[in-house]
This record gives C-alpha cells, structure tokens and sequence, in this order.
C-alpha cells in the first residue's frame, strides 16, 4: 500500500491502488501485479477490506492481493469471507510462522513457501502443494 494511505478502510485502499499506478506511470503500467497491504487495520472489517480488494481485482487495477502481519484470527476470517463470496483472496502472505502457530493457525499447505536461499529464484524455490 502507499506510504501516504494509513488504514485500510475502502476508500484509502482504493485511492492508495490509484496513486500507486500514478506513481509508476499509468501511460506504461496499467496494473498492479501483486497489491500488498503490510499491516493490518482492526479497526476496518475484513469484509471491507477484502471486498475493496478485490474491487481493484474486478477492475483490473490488481491482478492479485498479499498481506503481511494479520492476526491468525483476521487472517482465517479474510479467507474464509473471500472463499465464500466467492471474491479475491489472498495469494501471498508475508506471516511470521512463530506468530502463526502461537495463535493456533495452522497455514495452508497451499500459502506455504519454502526456499532455499534468502533470494529466491525459480530453479532454487518451490511452492508447496
């Protein structure tokens, strides 16, 4: 998200896409390949966040969404919420594994990422399945 956009209520995750595709230069960058919010916002409901979201998905703004230090709680109902109303969801997320398991989420097979140096490359990173 944008430096400038603090929260993640709709309107600061849509103006915080806008800038951003500004920022790059919309006359070459028509979207955003992965749309990164790093820190959560309780005080916003994940049905907001990820219905504004995918919003920027539907629109073409976005082609796909990560998040970073979610509590395991607002994590698994984001997902949740995105699976069952059928909307984006979360492709990549930047969680501290200890933090995870503390709070009792057991992450996705599918979400889980291991590689083998600490930059990843294709012949020297997989996803598990």
């Amino acid at each position: 998200m944008h430096p400038d956009y603090q929260g993640l209520s709709a309107s600061t995750i849509k103006a915080g896409a806008e800038q951003s595709l500004r920022r790059l230069g919309i006359d070459h960058i028509d979207h955003i390949d992965l749309y990164h919010s790093h820190y959560d916002d309780p005080s916003v409901p994940v049905e907001e966040i990820v219905t504004a979201l995918d919003d920027l998905v539907k629109a073409g703004k976005v082609r796909a969404v990560a998040a970073s230090n979610l509590s395991a709680e607002r994590l698994r109902a984001s997902l949740d919420f995105a699976e069952r109303e059928n909307l984006a969801r979360y492709v990549a997320i930047h969680q501290p594994v200890v933090q995870a398991r503390s709070e009792g989420f057991r992450v996705p097979p599918r979400l889980r990422c291991r590689h083998s140096q600490a930059t990843p490359s294709p012949s020297r990173s997989r996803w598990e399945s």
